[in-house]
């Protein structure tokens, strides 16, 4: 979910409370005029306006605009250069006090008009009708204080919402339509610690259809932001990580309301720089990703929850296509902080959002890892192709993991684009904070040479002629551990061990080759299973605590104990 869920999450709600002060701006107005019958338009109006707007935000924004023009003959009343504008000293003093609001909000707004203002209704009765609102060219900041933790549902249960704000006033406030056209969000993240990141996103359009704001509808969870129906367009969106090491990029994403469904069309990770400059900017070891999403889809969403920031919940989500590339260049120092606590589970019940997509469904995946040798400097590939997978319970909900408590991702696909490969992880979400979880995995039939582009380069060793019949493994892990049962099955092993050159090539140890072949290496196994437990380097990641299991048991099975007990 990662990038792109979360940020779509904060600009959605964010969107939320755009359109509350939109609606409390309007409301102010068309008060105004019913009291004053729609004939007095000299500068109190301004006056009014601006302290309509102050009082309804406990004083935090004040109000300017241009000019206001209402036409009564054609019922539309038009805005122009609006701007709401906080009071930074006051938004100040409140977070001294603890009751600063988690977004601060600068819209400026180019022009806003409002048709089909039915003056009978308004005039006689707290409810407000109108055909159409139009929002030209809107630009909207947003300055974020991150709160750490979870957020309880009924923690939000004081939370107003915009009928609330308005009901003293008005009972009813209906529009046929609400077009919102190019506009541009700056959100600004800060955490407690004071570091900070930004986003941009451009062009945002969006129409809302059958907006009702009443009693009955602001509780409504099959409507989006009270619309029957809202189209939300972005294009071309790009923002750093936080490490600023990264750029996201969303190509397109939309919202189908009426399908309860959020659309993205290509969402990418990738590096700012070249490998060479990426290193550059690193004092540890750490692996270099490039990952791109295709076609991601989340399905029949609480659009309630959504926007009020009180969880993301759908009823799953698939991802047409995925490539996940991993580079690391292990000639850098060992990264010296621990990895505990970053397991799949971990980040989960981790999330300040709460979670709840019972499943998600990836159509075809590829992954790619190279790691580069830090005596040879070569360069060692492993690839995982044409995979699919479903991860199942991705959710920090304490009642949900009370019915269902385990976390599942399954997957299959080919190992170097040859072996036929399966793998099921499975973490207890009650035992998160000690990293719990087992593995099951198995790889048919293949033969064992084409491992050669990572045996040579990272292992220093050639498999001159190996055929896989099977491999299974079964582990149960923790943050500290892994604890295994390897059966592996093969035939025919021969092995060549080589020395690097220094200058990029390779000799064959031929002494050592012929002793390793002859007295140490099993030419063949049919049926042992062998016990493998791997105490874990904390400064690694999961997958290595799972790879050191089944390679200890691997090195057991082949007869090559020494190697076995070495394995860090």
């Amino acid at each position: 979910m990662k990038p792109g869920s979360s940020i779509m999450n904060g600009a959605l709600r964010k969107t939320a409370v755009f359109l509350a002060l939109i609606a409390v701006l309007l409301t102010g107005a068309l008060l105004y005029f019913k009291k004053n019958k729609l004939s007095d338009f000299n500068p109190l109006v301004r006056e009014k306006l601006q302290s309509l707007v102050s009082t309804a935000s406990g004083g935090l924004y004040r109000l300017t605009f241009d000019t206001l023009i209402a036409d009564v003959v054609n019922s539309t009343v038009l805005m122009n250069n609006v701007q709401l504008i906080p009071d930074t000293i006051f938004a100040a003093r409140l977070d001294s006090i603890g009751r600063r609001p988690a977004d601060i909000f600068t819209i400026s707004l180019k022009q806003l008009k409002v048709e089909g203002i039915n003056i009978d209704d308004f005039l006689s009765n707290k409810k407000i009708d109108l055909d159409v609102l139009y929002l030209q060219d809107p630009s909207l900041r947003i300055d974020h204080k991150k709160t750490q933790g979870v957020v309880p549902k009924e923690d939000t249960a004081s939370v107003q919402t915009v009928y609330q704000l308005i009901a003293a006033q008005m009972n009813r406030v209906a529009v046929k339509k609400i077009f919102i056209q190019h506009m541009n969000v700056d959100h600004h993240s800060f955490t407690k610690d004071g570091n900070k990141s930004a986003s941009h996103f451009n062009d945002v359009n969006i129409q809302f259809d059958d907006v009702l704001i009443d009693s009955v509808t602001q509780y409504d969870s099959t409507r989006f932001l009270y619309a029957k129906n809202a189209n939300i367009f972005m294009s071309k969106l790009q923002f750093p990580t936080a490490d600023s090491l990264y750029l996201v990029d969303l190509d397109t994403a939309s919202i189908d309301a009426a399908r309860r469904q959020l659309t993205v069309a290509s969402l990418t990770l990738r590096p700012k720089d070249s490998k060479e400059a990426f290193e550059k900017k690193l004092a540890f070891v750490k692996e270099r990703y490039n990952v791109t999403l295709d076609q991601i889809a989340f399905n029949d969403i609480d659009w309630w929850s959504l926007v009020s920031d009180e969880s993301f919940e759908a009823h799953d989500a698939v991802i047409g296509k995925a490539k996940i590339d991993v580079y690391t260049d292990r000639r850098l120092p060992p990264y010296p902080k621990s990895k505990v606590g970053r397991y799949p589970s971990q980040v989960v019940m981790k999330s300040p959002l709460l979670l709840n997509i019972p499943k998600i469904t990836i159509a075809d995946c590829s992954v790619i890892y190279t790691e580069v040798n830090a005596k040879t400097g070569s360069q060692g590939k492993i690839t995982f192709d044409n995979c699919q997978g479903t991860i199942t319970n991705v959710t920090n909900d304490s009642n949900t993991i009370q019915v269902n408590p385990y976390l599942k991702i399954t997957a299959k696909g080919k190992l170097m684009n040859t072996g036929d490969i399966q793998a099921g992880f499975s973490f207890d979400m009650r035992k998160y904070e000690k990293g719990v979880f087992t593995v099951d995995m198995s790889l048919g039939q293949m033969d064992a040479t084409i491992l050669n582009s990572v045996t040579q380069p990272l292992g220093l060793f050639k498999i001159e002629s190996t055929q896989i019949q099977s491999l299974s493994a079964h582990i149960d892990g923790t943050d500290y551990n892994g604890k295994g049962k390897i059966k592996f099955i093969y035939s025919g092993m021969k092995i060549e061990i080589l020395k690097d050159e220094g200058d990029g090539t390779q000799k064959k140890k031929g002494f050592l080759s012929f002793i390793a072949n002859a007295f140490i290496i099993k030419d063949a196994n049919e049926s042992a299973t062998k016990t493998a437990t791997y105490t874990r380097d904390i400064h690694k990641s999961f997958f290595s605590v799972i790879w050191k299991t089944i390679l200890i048991g691997i090195l057991k099975t082949i007869g090559y104990e020494e190697g076995a007990d070495n394995v860090k």
